[in-house]
């Protein structure tokens, strides 16, 4: 990243962070350890959400389709990822460590890095969709980067009360899981936050954008 920020030709010094699914979970995880004052000033992490364990591999402790993720790109990418994902699994179906929210899952689950992430002051935008598998802790995570922001209990409800900045954003759209993007309106994102263009992004008073299912059009709110 430094290398990038500093050492390639026409480098600016600046980085934005763009990517979705385990791309657009490794941004925050990246974020967090480059710190605050690091070469990143934006983030459009896309198909991921606040949960690893209990939104996708599990629902309600119950192991769902998603497992079988470990052994399809496992066996598509052999070697010590193959034996990782087939070891995860078996340890999961007997019942293991791994079958429960403990240690591993909990170091992979971005809510845990919410108020961290806020605290590199990088501003952020999820999007998601309504037929996304992290379609519910997408937007937990924006509510989580809200509250973070105002100070409020991360965890807690977020309360019509709470102030809202256009900092962290969410775009629910239709669709599955890392489908129906819009790459005008990312490109917009990076835009404002990376050359500093003024196009109102920053500040809305609505930084939650869903399409809404009843009336086919696109809505907003806090």
């Amino acid at each position: 990243m430094l290398r990038a920020a500093h050492s390639l030709p026409g480098s600016n010094g600046t980085v934005g962070l763009h990517g979705g699914s385990y791309a657009g979970i490794n941004q925050m995880f990246t974020t967090v350890a480059a710190g605050p004052g690091s070469p990143i000033k934006a983030m459009l992490a896309a198909c991921m959400g606040a949960e690893f364990y209990r939104e996708t591999y599990f629902a309600g402790g119950v192991p769902t389709q998603t497992l079988n993720f470990q052994r399809v790109i496992g066996d598509a990418m052999g070697g010590d990822t193959a034996a990782a994902g087939a070891a995860n699994v078996a340890d999961i179906e007997a019942g293991g460590d791994k079958a429960y929210f403990r240690d591993f899952w909990k170091q992979r689950t971005v809510g845990e890095l919410a108020q961290k992430v806020v605290d590199t002051d990088v501003p952020t935008m999820l999007w998601s969709s309504d037929g996304d598998i992290y379609a519910q802790s997408s937007l937990e995570l924006y509510a989580y980067f809200q509250n973070a922001y105002a100070k409020a209990p991360v965890y807690g409800p977020m309360s019509t009360a709470t102030p809202v900045t256009g900092r962290y954003q969410i775009i629910m759209s239709q669709g599955g899981h890392c489908e129906n993007e819009d790459p005008n309106i990312q490109l917009e994102w990076f835009d404002t936050w990376l050359k500093h263009e003024r196009t109102g992004m920053a500040q809305t008073p609505t930084p939650l954008h869903y399409y809404d299912l009843g009336s086919g059009q696109f809505d907003e709110t806090a």
